[in-house]
């Protein structure tokens, strides 16, 4: 199977596109490749028409992996950020004049079976270390922490 790789973006035919907002032409073209393709991901934005991603397609998911990637990292760029927030919450108004939410992120639970519990865990972690500190012993804590 043939990978697909984001286009290349022409600088000349970047700066043609006047859609784009002025601040973004000049963001894109320093980062275009990438910026491109979580435009693709987050706006449908390609080329100066509505092209979004083929859902769950390789592309999708590599742009969701950069995606993530940036935000772990704290690399995501102004407007990636601004596309981000309007697809969370649209009717918070973007900083950008015109910028307007074009995908909407919703929150899920996981499906049955699949239910996290680090949350509890570090609750149980913290009442085991907090007794085991006030001088019990760490069988008396484990059970304390346990009847909590």
């Amino acid at each position: 199977m043939k990978t697909s790789k984001p286009e290349l973006i022409d600088t000349a035919e970047l700066e043609r596109d006047r859609s784009l907002p002025p601040g973004w032409r000049d963001h894109v073209k320093a980062n275009s490749a990438d910026e491109m393709l979580l435009m693709r991901l987050l706006a449908g934005y390609r080329r100066g028409v509505i092209s979004s991603l083929p859902k769950n397609s390789p592309e999708e998911q590599k742009a969701r992996k950069l995606l993530a990637q940036q935000l772990r990292d704290g690399s995501i760029a102004y407007y990636t950020r601004e596309l981000l927030a309007l697809a969370i919450d649209p009717e918070t108004p973007s900083a950008v004049p015109g910028l307007s939410p074009a995908r909407k992120i919703v929150f899920q639970k996981p499906p049955k079976g699949g239910s996290l519990t680090w949350a509890r865990d570090r609750v149980i972690i913290y009442e085991i270390k907090k007794r085991i500190w006030q001088g019990e012993t760490d069988e008396k804590a484990v059970t304390g922490a346990a009847e909590h």
